[in-house]
């Protein structure tokens, strides 16, 4: 499949709603490609996760963390579970639930990586996503890191 043939062509509507702007998200990481996310994002976007110690700002760092990430866990999927979107539509909520297999190391800023175990994870997780005129100008990924390092087997568990 070629780069951004997944994507979701929105109506100038649609475009004001930060809900259909996350769907249309998904289905680019859904679809593993990490530049149909980037044409998603604003040019001065800010993203966050709970491993990162800071933002990572723009659309080119963001399309990096994507392939980071799909590195990883090259199966990544997410299911969203449910959207809450604000009045004005411009945020939006989105609980999702995700599997993967790491197959790649985890690599986290300040900290040796992790080595690939070749274990499945599952997880739910939240993305708190902001956008303007269709584009993605912030988001913030909030998922149990705890359980999914349970899962892989490194939080000393049998």
């Amino acid at each position: 499949e070629g780069v951004g043939q997944h994507l979701v062509k929105l109506t100038m509507d649609q475009a004001k709603r930060a809900a259909a702007v996350a769907e249309a998200v998904v289905k680019a990481i859904t679809a593993h490609d990490p530049a149909g996310i980037a044409a998603y994002m604003a040019d001065d976007v800010a993203a966050w996760d709970v491993t990162l110690p800071a933002p990572v700002k723009g659309r080119k760092a963001v399309e990096e963390y994507f392939r980071t990430q799909f590195r990883t866990f090259p199966d990544a999927n997410i299911k969203t579970q449910n959207h809450i979107e604000s009045p004005d539509g411009d945020s939006v909520a989105t609980e999702m639930e995700w599997t993967g297999t790491q197959k790649g190391p985890i690599e986290m800023p300040g900290m040796p990586a992790i080595p690939p175990t070749n274990k499945r994870v599952k997880g739910r997780g939240v993305i708190v996503g902001r956008s303007k005129n269709g584009k993605v100008t912030s988001f913030s990924v909030y998922y149990d890191t705890g359980s999914m390092m349970a899962q892989l087997g490194l939080l000393g568990q049998k």
